[in-house]
């Protein structure tokens, strides 16, 4: 059989189950349906349409009881994806939703922020204030690593290259020194 031949085989079942996919697609991306169902699915067909065209043929022909078996194999692709932090779909759209949160339009964030009025005075300068004086009663060693790398927003593998020390143990005497902080403030 031909490649002509096969790809028709192949573009008529899609079109037969497409259907079918759209509510899969849905069901997998659950409450997120409306901004990601759409997307998983297009890039699901797209990476199985770039597939060797005998592979494509040898899923759509393959025996299967109560669905397609290239619907299912597209399913597993969509919830796979939807899970697997290394694939396409999961670093275009989901990891975003991740890293970045929406303001909610017409929401009064002032009592979750702090001050309702600007021209009161500033709780949280004098509280970082007196967040310094106590980080000045620690010793030189806690002292420098929270002040690298929390205040000047240094990177371990920073602080590491300067001190020649390990990362690992940096790693370790900035969260001990962090639990003497807290002591402190306590």
């Amino acid at each position: 059989m031909g490649y002509n031949q096969k790809k028709v085989i192949i573009d008529k079942e899609i079109t037969l189950i497409y259907p079918a996919l759209v509510m899969n697609s849905e069901k997998i991306c659950s409450y997120m349906a409306d901004s990601w169902s759409a997307d998983l699915l297009t890039i699901v067909i797209e990476y199985f349409l770039k597939m060797d065209i005998d592979k494509q043929y040898q899923i759509v022909t393959t025996p299967s009881k109560k669905a397609s078996s290239l619907e299912k194999y597209l399913t597993k692709c969509m919830a796979l994806s939807v899970k697997s932090s290394t694939s396409p779909f999961y670093r275009t759209y989901r990891m975003r939703m991740y890293k970045h949160r929406e303001l909610i339009p017409d929401f009064d964030y002032s009592k979750m922020i702090g001050n309702v009025n600007p021209d009161d005075e500033d709780k949280w300068g004098e509280q970082l204030e007196s967040l310094h004086s106590v980080i000045a009663t620690l010793d030189f060693y806690d002292r420098y690593l929270i002040d690298e790398h929390y205040f000047k927003g240094q990177r371990i593998e920073d602080i590491s290259n300067k001190t020649q020390i390990h990362q690992q143990q940096l790693s370790k005497d900035i969260k001990k020194a962090l639990k003497k902080l807290k002591l402190k403030l306590q």
